[in-house]
């Protein structure tokens, strides 16, 4: 009997767990609601042991790093901890995480039928599946509303034209950081973690991390590298799930989401543990 999956949101989350179905025999087909501040699009990758949430089981991330080594999305970057230290990260850009974005389809959603697996989007037109994962990241309370609340915690990160040789990490406050690196070649991923409810955030806020940034590159580099773009989303945080959020919502859907920080490797834990959860149930 043929499976089918109809994941609605191709970020991290429905990216990751698409791509494992897909390993495991299923046909995935991908729907995206193109929200412009997608909570993927500014994501760094970066993943450092210390970073994750405390009591993560060690052998789910042993296992969810392999999976993102199998897509070839995983690398190491060596870097240095200012005022005087070093590390090795681990880095999967989402360029290399996310699906193939020829393969996703931009659509309004306007309906889930956790029952039936039938998912209809504007226009009257659905498909049918047999399982729907939701992984619309801070929307997916729009389509399965019985979740408990999803908060917005809005952040911001640059790219500029530039080369680096390593990571540079530099604390800028208790529990905040500025991380520079070269995320592909020539290109330099810039962020200081700053990332507070949607109603709290400003183009002030912006401004201040992106001056933050500016500032340590000029440290590192002695000048500021040409300026090619930001980019703005919402991470989702479901409070008491500081490891993401994953649930059934009917005979035939799951919803996947709250990453907040660390969003790639929680991403790639929650799709095993997805996959896991409807290989027994089937």
């Amino acid at each position: 009997m043929k499976r089918t999956m109809t994941v609605v949101g191709a970020g991290l989350f429905g990216s990751l767990a698409g791509r494992l179905a897909e390993s495991r025999g299923w046909e995935v087909e991908y729907l995206d609601m193109g929200f412009e501040l997608a909570g993927s699009p500014p994501a760094g990758g970066l993943m450092k042991p210390s970073w994750m949430p405390s009591g993560l089981d060690k052998n789910e991330i042993k296992d969810a790093l392999g999976w993102l080594d199998k897509l070839g999305a995983l690398s190491t970057v060596r870097a240095k901890l200012y005022p005087a230290g070093k590390a090795e990260l681990y880095c999967a850009p989402p360029g290399k995480v996310l699906v193939d974005r020829a393969r996703v389809k931009k659509m309004d959603v306007t309906e889930i039928d956790s029952a039936t697996g039938r998912v209809t989007v504007r226009g009257g037109r659905y498909t049918e599946s047999t399982m729907v994962l939701v992984a619309a990241g801070v929307w997916s309370s729009e389509l399965v509303p019985a979740l408990p609340k999803i908060q917005s915690l809005q952040g911001t990160s640059f790219l500029f034209a530039g080369e680096l040789d390593r990571a540079h990490i530099r604390p800028w406050a208790p529990y905040k950081q500025v991380v520079v690196y070269p995320i592909a070649p020539g290109i330099i991923w810039a962020g200081d973690g700053t990332a507070i409810l949607r109603a709290n955030y400003t183009q002030t806020r912006i401004e201040q991390s992106r001056e933050r940034c500016e500032s340590f590159l000029r440290d590192i580099l002695g000048t500021v590298p040409n300026f090619i773009r930001q980019s703005t989303g919402l991470r989702p945080y479901v409070e008491g799930h500081k490891a993401g959020y994953l649930a059934q919502v009917g005979q035939r859907a799951w919803v996947s989401t709250g990453g907040a920080k660390n969003g790639t490797i929680l991403a790639a834990i929650q799709a095993q543990r997805f996959i896991t959860a409807i290989g027994e149930a089937a």
